[in-house]
């Protein structure tokens, strides 16, 4: 399973209504959204970038640019994924 951001990183935020302290992750990087995918390979994640199936989100570090993809892309990419294969196992 894909490693989440820590809390108290500019990408996740802390559930206030909940007793507990877990950190709700709100980006993914390539790797963690391959991994959610299924373990789908790096050359998929871009061809789903170019598609508009993922939409990248560019933060700049210094002089160079992370990629990451939205918690609510991904969790809608995996529910697809879910949708997919029930209607396989149905067929």
């Amino acid at each position: 399973m894909a490693t989440p951001v820590t809390r108290g990183s500019a990408f996740s935020t802390t559930a206030k209504h909940s007793s507990s302290t877990a950190a709700r992750q709100l980006l993914y990087t390539r790797q963690q959204t391959a991994a959610l995918l299924g373990g789908i390979s790096l050359s998929t994640i871009l061809r789903l970038e170019r598609d508009h199936a993922l939409k990248k989100i560019r933060l700049m570090r210094g002089k160079s640019a992370h990629v990451f993809h939205s918690a609510e892309n991904v969790n809608a990419l995996v529910a697809a994924r879910i949708a997919q294969s029930e209607r396989a196992d149905d067929e």
